[in-house]
């Protein structure tokens, strides 16, 4: 169990009771002290968004001290959208970085995935890495759903200098370039199709690929009469079920 002054502190902390906090710590208080899930009284502070009591602790502890999931004030501050809190914390240069343990987010990816759009904001205004990617591979913007927050990012990327090759910025939909790609792309497997329903021979590898762009990428099933010239024996033989095809070979 913490000592009676240590629980003092940190229920000052999450009070806002700035004046109560400073006597603590000239008491000698331990404040440094961490919770079964390795958090600190600055952790505490950050959650209850109390910028006046995060202002003092910052004079003893470092912005970036991490808990047990390696996430520090910032991210907990992201995830709620306690701006104060994340002002305060760019003041003092924290790491933007900084990603957490097990999904290798930062706190800009959980502003995001949390809907916080003036957080989005702060942190890209920040210098906050936009194309930074978690543990499988997907930047910030992945997860935002509010289309504030992708004009953010719309806006942010035409002047940002976070290039990476590994990880390129996410596109724009407003892209005329990228749309019209897309759209020759999509169009493809349906020019395709006409072209062999108009008697025009295609290879085995158009086939293919008419196939996969069309079945595949599109998710929506295109029957194909890929026209190699098969005999009327042998057509019949593959309409035949995996059963009856089995079947019949025996016999023979």
């Amino acid at each position: 169990m913490e000592p009676t002054s240590v629980l003092q502190l940190w229920r000052a902390c999450y009070a806002g009771n700035t004046d109560l906090v400073q006597d603590l710590i000239e008491d000698d208080v331990d404040f440094c002290h961490r919770d079964r899930n390795g958090e600190t009284v600055l952790h505490m502070a950050a959650r209850s968004d109390n910028s006046d009591v995060l202002n003092l602790l910052l004079d003893h502890l470092s912005p970036d001290v991490q808990n047990h999931n390696d996430q520090t004030p910032l991210h907990l501050a992201a995830t709620k959208g306690h701006l104060s809190i994340v002002n305060v914390l760019l003041e003092a240069h924290c790491q933007l970085g900084q990603k957490t343990k097990y999904s290798g987010m930062t706190a800009l990816h959980l502003a995001c995935q949390h809907g916080q759009t003036p957080v989005v904001a702060a942190l890209l205004d920040g210098g906050a890495a936009c194309n930074v990617t978690d543990s499988i591979g997907k930047p910030p913007e992945f997860y935002a759903t509010d289309p504030g927050i992708h004009q953010l990012f719309r806006t942010h990327t035409k002047h940002c200098t976070h290039h990476d090759d590994t990880a390129p910025h996410p596109q724009s939909s407003d892209d005329n370039g990228e749309e019209e790609e897309e759209e020759e792309e999509e169009e493809k497997p349906e020019k395709a199709v006409k072209k062999k329903r108009s008697g025009q021979q295609t290879t085995p590898l158009e086939t293919q690929n008419m196939w996969k762009k069309a079945g595949g990428r599109a998710g929506k099933k295109v029957k194909v009469n890929h026209g190699l010239g098969f005999s009327e024996e042998h057509k019949q033989r593959m309409e035949m079920n995996v059963f009856d095809r089995l079947m019949g070979s025996k016999k023979k």
